[in-house]
């Protein structure tokens, strides 16, 4: 049976990410890079056990897509990284309003 070759496996599940991605590619990159990487070493640990026997094929499966999780936290990061871009943005918003307000006032 093949090996599990980590360099090769992360080079294509990255790119399909990537391209799926898109333009936002570049925002959620560094999370995805620190979460991928546990689950690239746990789906290699996966394909270590398939081949020795030790799990079923259908085992197999189910612990790789059970990984999904932790990507699925990405959402939960990314989400919250832009809601505090809103979040700054508004403020900055207000604060100019704040600002042109007391310069209409002279103050």
């Amino acid at each position: 049976m093949a090996t599990f070759d980590l360099a090769s496996v992360s080079t294509s599940v990255l790119s399909a990410a990537q391209s799926a991605a898109g333009g936002t590619w570049d925002k959620i990159q560094h999370h995805f890079a620190a979460d991928f990487d546990a689950v690239l070493r746990s789906a290699a640990n996966v394909a270590q056990q398939l081949e020795a026997g030790q799990i079923s094929e259908a085992e197999a499966e189910v612990l790789v897509r059970n990984q999904s999780s932790i990507l699925f936290m990405l959402e939960r990061e990314v989400e919250q990284d832009t809601r505090l871009v809103v979040q700054n943005a508004v403020n900055a918003a207000i604060d100019a309003l704040v600002a042109a307000v007391k310069t209409t006032a002279g103050l």
